[in-house]
């Protein structure tokens, strides 16, 4: 278990199963003192592979982190856990106060193009239209000729949107004219030839 007192040097790296422990190593010490004096994994292991016998690395648990310099130069890496929870504080903290602006600021009537493309995005997604973004406006709404031809009013695309909608529903209309046309249509009947034979038997 990683506590407080070791978090800021902790490398999960480094965590190995030492005497049915999980112990941390890799860590320097100089001093007995700022070793922890239940920790067993001060032992000395030695590993017999074949028959050679390597020693391992002494396994040392720093008491106290070690400093910004040590961990810049020789040490292990700090890591501390503050700076993880204050990102993540500050990042919904963030969220939180983004949403609660723009809400204000709908109620007031104040939007931004920002504002107005995510609002047009989400009716988008719901309904499965596209929209104009106002985020890279075109040339002519920069100048009084873009009301000439809607481009900064926007009608230009509510004026399409409206003559696709009615193009569809004329095509709609005359395929369920036609269908209709084809459903009272009666093929014509055709007389039959009927070949009538007598047969007259003679004895």
């Amino acid at each position: 278990v990683i506590t407080s007192l070791g978090s800021d040097s902790f490398r999960p790296s480094e965590v190995q199963n030492f005497g049915g422990l999980s112990v941390v190593g890799s860590y320097y010490g100089t001093n007995d003192s700022d070793l922890m004096s239940h920790d067993p994994s001060q032992a000395t292991k030695k590993v017999m592979r074949g028959r050679t016998t390597r020693k391992t690395r002494q396994k040392k648990i720093l008491a106290q982190a070690p400093s910004a310099r040590d961990s810049a130069y020789e040490g292990p890496p700090r890591y501390d856990w503050i700076d993880i929870e204050t990102a993540a504080a500050v990042k919904v903290q963030a969220i939180f106060r983004r949403n609660q602006t723009m809400r204000e600021l709908e109620k007031q009537d104040i939007t931004t193009a920002a504002m107005r493309n995510r609002k047009r995005a989400m009716k988008a997604k719901k309904y499965k239209k596209m929209h104009v973004s106002e985020d890279t406006p075109s040339l002519l709404r920069f100048c009084g000729v873009g009301f000439l031809f809607g481009d900064a009013t926007e009608e230009d695309y509510e004026i399409k949107e409206q003559m696709a909608k009615e193009e569809y529903a004329r095509k709609k209309k005359a395929k369920e004219e036609e269908e209709t046309k084809r459903r009272r249509y009666r093929p014509r009947k055709k007389p039959a030839h009927q070949l009538v034979e007598e047969f007259e038997v003679i004895e």
